[in-house]
C-alpha cells in the first residue's frame, strides 16, 4: 500500500495542562508514492476516491516543551 498524508485539517484545539495537550481530527489521503517515500508532502494524492480512501483521523498529542517530551496520548482512524 501507498504512504498516507494529511489532506486537510477538520479541527484543532490546544489544552493547557501541565504541559500542552492537541486535540486534532485531520483527513488523510493515499499518495501515489512508493513506500518509504522520503518528503510525503511532496507526494501526489490518488485522484481516484477509490484509490485515495480518504480516512478522518483523531489525535491527542501530549508535549512539555521545557522537557523536550512529545507523546502521542490517543489515534483513531474511521
Amino acid at each position: 500500500a501507498s504512504p498516507s498524508r494529511v489532506v486537510g485539517v477538520i479541527s484543532a484545539k490546544r489544552q493547557i495542562v501541565s504541559g500542552i495537550k492537541y486535540i486534532m481530527e485531520v483527513e488523510i489521503g493515499r499518495t501515489t508514492c512508493p513506500k518509504p517515500a522520503t518528503d510525503l508532502q511532496s507526494c501526489a494524492l490518488h485522484e481516484a476516491p477509490q484509490m485515495a480512501k480518504h480516512t478522518t483521523c483523531n489525535f491527542v498529542v501530549y508535549t512539555i516543551p521545557w522537557l523536550n517530551q512529545i507523546k502521542l496520548l490517543t489515534s483513531s482512524c474511521r
